[in-house]
């Protein structure tokens, strides 16, 4: 069914790129079959996000199916929530993004958790999450960040919350101010016209 769908998906021609989100390998890695990593061989070039949420979920086993499907030239990502009392500290995100990076999986997002009836004592606070990036930015390598996200409510989409390292342009002298990662000094840099 799986090679079914990605061949009817790649034959329609505004479709440049085929992803497949799953937590199908945290919880039941043993479905990575050699038959599966064929299906993906053929279908070259995909794109697979896993969604683990924890390092504990990152298991040497987990590590054997990964390294199979990157084989496969499939481009590995993972997208995680921030999730209340689990997941939602600078200690666990930091372990999270350096263990994926060790399995070759790309952290892509960390999304804030969704207003979902239900779920109210998994939410954190976004000024929290800000904090986590913020603290993760300056001692980290850019490729284990994620961009933080947020699915907007009443429709409004995803989007990323981010620091704003630009603090001011200031046009009299042409220059511009920037914080860094730690926000406590501001760095002046000269805006260069192009002729």
């Amino acid at each position: 069914v799986i090679d079914e769908i990605i061949h009817d998906l790649k034959q329609i021609q505004h479709i440049y790129s085929v992803r497949i989100h799953t937590r199908m390998i945290s919880m039941l890695p043993a479905r990575i079959t050699k038959n599966l990593i064929r299906i993906f061989e053929k279908h070259y070039p995909l794109t697979l996000v896993t969604h683990f949420n924890h390092s504990i979920e990152l298991t040497d086993y987990v590590y054997e199916k990964i390294k199979m499907i990157k084989k496969a030239g499939v481009m590995v990502l993972n997208q995680s929530v921030l999730l209340k009392n689990i997941n939602d500290s600078l200690e666990e995100q930091e372990k999270l993004i350096l263990k994926l990076i060790q399995f070759g999986i790309k952290p892509y997002y960390l999304h804030h958790c969704d207003e979902v009836k239900g779920t109210s004592h998994f939410r954190t606070s976004l000024k929290k999450g800000i904090e986590i990036m913020e603290a993760l930015r300056g001692r980290n390598p850019g490729i284990a960040l994620p961009l933080y996200m947020i699915d907007l409510p009443g429709g409004g989409g995803k989007v990323p919350v981010l620091p704003v390292y630009l603090h001011s342009f200031h046009e009299s002298k042409n220059e511009y101010e920037f914080y860094n990662y730690e926000f406590n000094k501001l760095y002046k840099l000269k805006e260069i016209y192009e002729k």
